[in-house]
Formats: structure tokens, C-alpha cells, sequence
């Protein structure tokens, strides 16, 4: 009783910054004219967010902390943009998204995995948009 207890408050003390992290993350997509897509489901697949314009498009994972955001993840973002690929029809990115300290080796993982690795820190609205800008997703003017 007390595990789950702990869990259960565990996962409500966490969700409102995720969620929040979630939303900013679309808005600022959609502000720069990316079509966004709110966990869709593909093919029993459901990325956080998948994001799209004509010339390219992006499956995308959000984890919080080193605890969630490991080697997992990594796969999980790969998983993500096979499936939405192969589900479109149009090449598609992986990128994970990761608020809060997060192992440094989990840049090479990214890298073989090809997905792109965008740290935002504690997940302030300006970070999240200068993480975004500095990895080519949102242009680099405020």
C-alpha cells in the first residue's frame, strides 16, 4: 500500500511540470507554423508530440530528469520516428526533448540513434525556445 501510495503522489507531483513542458513545447512549435499533433497514435505507437511542416517532420519524446530520460528514451524517440515514418509515408526526425540534469553519455546514444537531443534545463518557456532555436527547429530571432 505505501509503494503505490508513494507512487501515486510520485507521478501527480510530476505531471503538472510535464504537461506544462508538453504545452509550451507545441505552442512555440505552432507559433513558427509547425502543424502539431498532440500524442497521436500511430500504429499502437504514441510519441509525445509529432510536428510537422512540408519539407520536414519530427516524432517527439519529453522526459524529465536522469531517472526517466536514459538510454530507454533514446529508443523509444528511434521507435517513434520508424513507426510515424513508415505510418506517413514522409521522413521523419526522432528528437527527445529531456528537462533536467541528464547523463552526458546520453549525447553519443542520441547520436548513433540518430535522434536529435534537445536539452532544456529546468524547462523555463525562453529556454525551452532557445534549446529549440539552437538545435535548427525554431528560427534563432525572439
Amino acid at each position: 500500500m505505501a509503494r503505490s501510495l508513494t507512487s501515486s503522489l510520485f507521478k501527480r507531483l510530476l505531471k503538472p511540470d510535464y504537461e506544462q513542458l508538453v504545452a509550451t513545447v507545441e505552442q512555440l512549435l505552432r507559433n513558427e507554423g509547425w502543424k502539431v499533433q498532440h500524442r497521436p497514435i500511430y500504429a499502437g505507437c504514441r510519441p509525445d508530440i509529432v510536428a510537422s511542416q512540408p519539407s520536414e517532420a519530427y516524432a517527439i519524446v519529453v522526459k524529465q530528469g536522469k531517472w526517466i530520460a536514459g538510454l530507454g528514451a533514446v529508443a523509444q524517440a528511434e521507435a517513434f520516428r520508424n513507426v510515424v515514418t513508415a505510418e506517413t509515408g514522409k521522413k521523419t526526425k526522432g528528437m527527445l526533448i529531456v528537462s533536467g540534469d541528464v547523463p552526458e553519455e546520453l549525447n553519443s546514444v542520441a547520436e548513433s540513434a540518430d535522434v536529435m537531443l534537445v536539452r532544456v534545463g529546468r524547462g523555463s518557456p525562453l529556454f525551452i525556445r532557445d534549446a529549440l532555436a539552437s538545435s535548427g527547429v525554431l528560427s534563432a530571432h525572439a
